[in-house]
Order: structure tokens, then C-alpha cells, then sequence
């Protein structure tokens, strides 16, 4: 996830793994870094060769079917295949998720499919692998159901994808409220995700969450519980442990006894079983056995809250400061928070003027993480 976060602030796409382009691991593309094969839970190298030998062979599969008549289910049984599918694989044919899941479930594809590959092994080629294997038009059309457009509601669609990738990658369930997230946390979650260094000086978050974060004071986060497990006290008292997590990192939280009591409900998954969204009030620590927060307050959030509206973020900066170098720090640094606010630079010069210039890009106006970066961008 930390990698995946990193690519995403730095602005690079992750795409989602796809049977017509992936390659074993992950694979640079011109669109962006794909997903690899063998990083699907329940695939593995070995199937992961096997369908890009055969579409290096074959050609691009056009549907589930074409991938099952042609893959042996040795290698990709309806397991794998089922996890492809879930994980967004097969997304290229055309076809929804949900739609495929029923070839497999209801329809039986993959016990056609092993009927087909145990008939052509026997020597029982059928009128179309007759056909095909001699490159010849036979006239007829297997017959392939056209896809019906119907997919699985996106809580429930991106559920899947986490339970197979253990990340989210072609979405986030907490991308519609992002900027309602911002604004009811001082911190990105990924600032305890770690960071990289930038080799022409920019300024990263290459500083550790211990640096950045004031330990044992309060502060204010939000996100998604997961992982949520209720426990009991060496006093017999029920208290909790969970992961707090946004769309760019997590960190593991604990809320005791006395607090658990007061709001620990508020933790708990809804009636459909979508994980909670919250707010809440804790303590950061940092010891030789990893990072935490000590969670005393929980609230919450209503996602049916209007949307937080565009706002102007103004940028203050001295003409003494202000030069090339300055400004092309400016620029990258804005780069890495893209969001929906404008920026608005005042340069105020010695004489009290104020030169205003609306800049060409958009920002998350509420990140306290493009703050920082920004006081010391400008105080160079």
C-alpha cells in the first residue's frame, strides 16, 4: 500500500491487473505501472506464465469464455479464475464483474470448459476447434452471451477487489469523500507510510511520521475502520484494537476500556456491512515496536454531508524570496496535492504592493501536508 500511495502522490496511475496486458509483477506502461498477475492472491507464477504464453500465442482474449476454452484448468482452476475476476482482470473484455462471476457460479463455464479441453485431448475436436485450428470460417458463432452492463453496487465491487489484491486499486470506497476526509483530519494517513528522498531538492515526505507527527498530544484524523477486533482487558473490561485507514495510508489504533464504553459503537460496520467512517481523537506513538494511535474520542462521519465546495487557497510570498528556484519548487510541490481548489499567489514587494496572479492548476486546499510543504518551500 505505501508503494501504491507513493506512485499515486507522485502522480503516476496504478492500473488494475488485466489478462490482455500484465505481466508477472508489476509492468511500466505508458499509462501508468500495471498491476502484475502473480500479485493476485490465488494466481501465482505459474498460471500467471501460462496466460501470457498463450496470449503472446493466441492473441488477446475477447471475453471469459475465449479465456477459459483456451487456458487448461491445470494451472487456472475456477479459483483463479474466480480471483481474476474479482480483482478486475478480465474488466478489458467488456464484460461487469458480476455478470462474469455468474458464468462461473451459475452457468458452470469452467466445468464446460474442462469438458472441452478433456474431449480435445481424447481426440473429439469439435465442428468449432475444427474450424479454428485450420484458420477457416466456419460460418457459426459459439454462443457467448453479450455483456449485460449490469455490475454489483461499488462498496460491494470494491470489497471483492481488497479481499483478493489486499489494496484497492481500480478505486477507493472513500474517493467520494475525500475532501470531506481532509476536512475532519490535521494529517494524511499516509504521512505514517513513509516517504522517498527527491534527488533535485524538492521537498518529500521523506521525514518520519515521528518527525512530523507531536507524539502523546492530541490530534484529530479520519478514515475508514478495518480490521476492527474487540477484546478484553486483563480487568475483564472490552476495549478494541483496529486499522484507521484513508486513501493514502493507515496505521494501526487501540481504544481502551473507558473510551471503548463511551464510543466504541461508533466503530462497529453498518447494517450492510460496510466498514465505518470516522473521525476521531487520539494520541500518536511511536516505540521500537512499531507506530500507533491511542484513539479517545470517535464520531461518526455522515457521508450523505453536502460536499465541501471548492475553495481558493491563497499563497503568500515575499518579492525578496520569490525566484525561478522558488517557483519551480512551488510548482512541484503543488503537482503532488491535485484536488479541486484554485491557488491564488499574492509576490508583495517592499513598498507594501501585492502583485495577485491566478495560477493554472488545482489543488486539496485542505491538505495540512501541502501546508507544511509550502511554509518550507517559501521560507527558503
Amino acid at each position: 500500500m505505501q508503494y501504491i500511495a507513493a506512485c499515486r502522490q507522485s502522480g503516476i496511475e496504478v492500473l488494475p491487473p488485466d489478462v490482455n496486458s500484465s505481466g508477472i509483477e508489476f509492468t511500466a506502461m505508458a499509462e501508468g505501472i500495471r498491476f502484475g498477475l502473480a500479485g493476485i492472491r490465488g494466481v501465482g507464477e505459474g498460471a500467471a506464465e501460462q496466460i501470457i504464453a498463450e496470449r503472446e500465442k493466441s492473441g488477446p482474449y475477447t471475453s471469459l469464455h475465449d479465456f477459459a476454452f483456451r487456458i487448461s484448468n491445470t494451472m487456472c482452476n475456477k479459483k483463479t479464475v474466480e480471483a481474476l475476476v474479482k480483482a478486475g482482470a478480465f474488466d478489458s473484455t467488456g464484460y461487469t464483474r458480476k455478470q462474469m462471476m455468474r458464468f462461473l457460479e451459475v452457468d458452470n463455464l469452467m466445468d464446460v470448459a474442462a469438458k472441452r479441453h478433456r474431449d480435445k485431448a481424447d481426440g473429439q475436436v469439435s465442428m468449432f476447434d475444427m474450424f479454428a485450428e485450420n484458420n477457416i470460417d466456419s460460418g457459426f458463432e459459439e454462443d457467448i452471451p453479450a455483456p449485460d452492463g449490469v455490475e454489483w453496487e461499488r462498496r460491494v465491487k470494491l470489497r471483492f477487489e481488497h479481499d483478493i489484491l489486499k489494496m484497492y486499486v481500480s478505486d477507493h470506497p472513500l474517493s467520494p469523500y475525500a475532501d470531506l476526509l481532509r476536512h475532519n483530519s490535521q494529517y494524511s494517513l499516509g504521512v505514517f507510510m513513509g516517504g522517498g528522498d527527491d534527488e533535485d531538492g524538492a521537498v518529500e515526505e521523506d521525514q518520519a511520521a515521528e518527525d512530523r507527527v507531536p507524539q502523546g498530544k492530541p490530534i484529530k484524523l479520519a478514515g475508514m475502520v478495518t480490521a476492527l477486533t474487540p477484546m478484553t482487558s486483563k480487568k475483564g473490561d472490552m476495549m478494541a484494537k483496529f486499522t484507521l485507514e484513508d486513501m493514502d495510508g493507515s496505521i494501526d489504533a487501540i481504544i481502551f476500556p473507558t473510551y471503548y464504553k463511551e464510543c466504541g459503537k461508533a466503530l462497529e460496520a453498518d447494517a450492510e456491512g460496510h466498514d465505518a467512517v470516522v473521525k476521531v481523537v487520539c494520541k500518536y506513538e511511536s516505540t521500537d515496536r512499531g507506530q500507533q494511535i491511542l484513539v479517545s474520542k470517535v464520531e461518526k462521519l455522515s457521508l450523505d454531508e453536502q460536499v465541501v465546495r471548492p475553495q481558493p487557497m491563497e499563497v503568500h510570498v515575499t518579492s525578496e524570496v520569490f525566484n525561478q528556484q522558488t517557483a519551480d519548487m512551488l510548482n512541484r510541490t503543488l503537482a503532488r496535492y491535485p484536488g479541486i481548489d484554485p491557488v491564488v499567489l499574492y509576490i508583495g514587494s517592499a513598498d507594501g504592493k501585492k502583485f495577485r496572479a491566478e495560477l493554472p492548476t488545482t489543488v486539496d486546499g485542505r491538505s495540512p501536508d501541502l501546508r507544511r510543504e509550502l511554509d518550507l518551500v517559501l521560507s527558503v
